[in-house]
C-alpha cells in the first residue's frame, strides 16, 4: 500500500491535478508509462484486470484513468491522440473508455456493503454488528431517520450477518473491488460520471373495498 501512495504523490508532483492553464512538465518515462496504459485501458476486458499488478503500477493506472476522463484538459492528451491513431480510433473513444471504467468503479463502490454500513472492508463480526446497531439507532423511520438509508444499512448487514452470505461477498469483494480500492485515495470523492437517482418508492394503493 506505501508503494501506492508514493506512487500517486510523485505522480501529482509532476502536475497531473494540477488545473492551472500553465504548461506542466512531464517526464519522457511517464509518457511511456501513459502510453502503455493507455493500451491496457482499451484492452481491458474488465475493470478488475486494470488492477491486477503491483500497488505502485495500479495507482499510476488510475491515475490516469481520471486523467484521461478529463479530455483534451488532460495532460497526457497527445498520448491519447497517438493511441487513438494507432488502433484506429478517435480520441473522443479513448476518453469514453476511461469514463466508462470509472463509472463502473464508483458504481461497484457505491453498491459496496461495507461502505453502505460504513466500515472497513472485511471488517469481523463484532464490528459489523456494533455498526449496524448504531445507524438502526439514528436513521430508524420511528425515530425520524433516513428510512432508504435504513433499509440499505439492513440489507447489507442481513447479508454480512450470515456466514455464508459473507463468505460469499468477501470473495466477491476481494475479486471485484479489492484490486482499485487499494489505491483509491481514502479521502476520494465517489470517481466517474454522477450516478442518476433512485426514482422514488410510490406506495401502494389500497385495494378498493369489495
Amino acid at each position: 500500500m506505501q508503494h501506492g501512495r508514493r506512487a500517486r504523490i510523485i505522480f501529482r508532483d509532476e502536475g497531473l491535478f494540477d488545473t492551472s492553464p500553465a504548461p506542466v512538465a512531464v517526464s519522457m518515462r511517464n509518457r511511456r508509462l501513459a502510453l502503455d496504459g493507455l493500451t491496457r485501458i482499451l484492452d481491458a476486458g474488465a475493470l478488475e484486470e486494470l488492477f491486477t499488478g503491483p500497488d505502485d503500477e495500479a495507482a499510476f493506472l488510475y491515475d490516469l484513468l481520471v486523467d484521461t476522463a478529463r479530455a483534451r484538459r488532460s495532460y497526457y492528451y497527445s498520448e491519447i491522440c497517438r493511441t487513438a491513431r494507432r488502433r484506429g480510433v478517435t480520441p473522443d473513444y479513448v476518453v469514453d473508455r476511461a469514463v466508462v471504467l470509472l463509472g463502473a468503479m464508483a458504481e461497484r463502490r457505491r453498491m459496496d456493503l461495507y461502505r453502505i454500513l460504513g466500515i472497513a472492508p472485511l471488517s469481523p463480526g463484532d464490528v459489523i454488528r456494533q455498526r449496524w446497531l448504531e445507524v438502526a439507532r439514528t436513521t430508524h423511520p420511528d425515530v425520524g431517520g433516513d428510512g432508504v438509508r435504513f433499509r440499505q444499512a439492513k440489507q447489507a448487514y442481513e447479508i454480512l450477518r450470515d456466514p455464508v452470505r459473507r463468505a460469499d461477498y468477501e470473495r466477491f469483494w476481494l475479486r471485484a473491488l479489492g484490486p482499485f480500492e487499494r489505491v483509491v485515495p481514502a479521502d476520494a470523492a465517489p470517481v466517474g460520471p454522477p450516478l442518476e437517482p433512485a426514482a422514488p418508492e410510490v406506495p401502494e394503493r389500497p385495494a378498493p373495498p369489495a
